[in-house]
């Protein structure tokens, strides 16, 4: 790989960490930002951020949950196509936390749960969705349609 483009890997790997901590912080507009830029590196990179995000999804913590599956809708919404493309052709465990259930917090009750779920429909919607259509990694629009 060229040295820049793995610099931008390593960069997306240390983001969807950040974005994906185990707390109850909100999601960082500026990493989410830097995420969606780097889905326009390529295809290559899409497949390594979906292939992260859904071992983050995978994860037993609701809360790396829920933010791995947000930062799924902003990129979708925001990101590059071939991101989307990626998860449309590998959808499973998102729609398989649509129904998650799991243990109870001792704080919130069944609340991180309820939120897993409403993320992961929202995901689902924003990932087949083609109002959010963005050019990606070499498209371009633009001109007159002659």
């Amino acid at each position: 790989l060229p040295p820049r483009r793995a610099e931008a890997m390593a960069s997306s790997r240390s983001l969807i960490f950040k974005a994906t901590s185990d707390d109850s912080q909100a999601v960082d507009g500026v990493v989410l930002r830097q995420l969606m830029q780097n889905t326009a590196i390529g295809v290559d990179e899409c497949v390594i951020m979906k292939d992260l995000l859904a071992k983050r999804i995978a994860k037993s913590s609701p809360n790396v949950k829920y933010k791995a599956l947000r930062t799924v809708v902003y990129l979708s919404e925001n990101g590059a196509t071939e991101f989307r493309m990626q998860w449309q052709r590998d959808n499973t465990i998102l729609r398989e936390h649509t129904a998650y259930k799991g243990t109870k917090d001792p704080l919130r009750g069944e609340a991180p749960n309820v939120r897993v779920r409403e993320e992961a429909k929202r995901a689902m919607k924003a990932i087949f969705s083609t109002a959010t259509f963005k050019a990606g990694a070499g498209a371009h629009m633009g001109g007159k349609i002659e």
